[in-house]
């Protein structure tokens, strides 16, 4: 699905079952996991948000673990007969191949049967340019210019912009969108009191 309303969203999706029970199969507790693997490059790595949702249907009451990329692990992530988990995993993100791994330790058993990779690349507002007088004059009338950049990955829609003068707001405008890309130059109106 592909629309240009919206924050652009990536989405990895990694299901089916696999049931894990310890007394079965005569496991050790290092054995008793399974991994969902998101096949693929992720776009702009420092310009995303990423959730990891996980579900795991007969978790309850089980010791258990959620790992990302081996780098951050979270114990005890399911604790209700249907476990829904989601987790920010943006700091641990890797550019190719992320990987969750999901681990029963002890306690009956549990059935991994999906995970979730969410990326979504919102707009990256910022001001790149103000144009004011070097020094002003109580009373005096002088025009600010300041130009908006959108530098992220999705358009900005509905969002204000505010001046500010010893932390007294001298002016808003409300902008109603700005493209990935593009930059706007608004002017305020000042006078100095």
């Amino acid at each position: 699905y592909e629309s240009d309303d919206g924050v652009l969203t990536n989405y990895w999706i990694n299901e089916g079952g696999d049931v894990i029970y310890e007394k079965a199969n005569n496991n050790a507790e290092n054995d008793m996991f399974t991994t969902a693997v998101f096949e693929g490059e992720v776009e702009d790595e420092d310009m995303t948000n990423a959730t990891l949702w996980t579900v795991v249907p007969s978790g309850y009451g089980d010791t258990n673990a959620l790992r990302f990329n081996n780098k951050v692990e979270w114990k005890s992530a399911w604790d209700a007969n249907i476990g829904i988990d989601h987790r920010c995993v943006t700091e641990h993100l890797i550019i190719r191949d992320n990987t969750a791994e999901l681990q029963y330790i002890s306690g009956g058993s549990m059935m991994p049967s999906g995970a979730f990779l969410v990326l979504r690349y919102p707009p990256d507002l910022a001001v790149i340019d103000i144009e004011a007088p070097v020094s002003a004059v109580v009373g005096n009338k002088y025009v600010i210019n300041t130009t908006i950049s959108n530098e992220g990955r999705s358009d900005a829609t509905d969002f204000n912009v505010s001046f500010y003068s010893n932390n007294v707001r001298i002016g808003r405008q409300k902008v109603s969108r700005l493209d990935s890309g593009e930059n706007i130059t608004l002017q305020f109106n000042w006078k100095p009191m």
